[in-house]
């Protein structure tokens, strides 16, 4: 199964109807740093 699934196309109600349903969310976040001028 490869159902693409982005919230920016859903309401809230619409994905927890998904989780409850068993859909798997994976929620890519992370931390921006400062690593210097050399760096864009």
């Amino acid at each position: 199964m490869n159902d693409d699934f982005h919230f920016h196309d859903k309401t809230w109600c619409e994905i927890e109807d998904a989780v409850k349903e068993g859909a798997v969310i994976i929620l890519p976040v992370g931390s921006t740093e400062a690593h210097g001028p050399h760096l864009p």
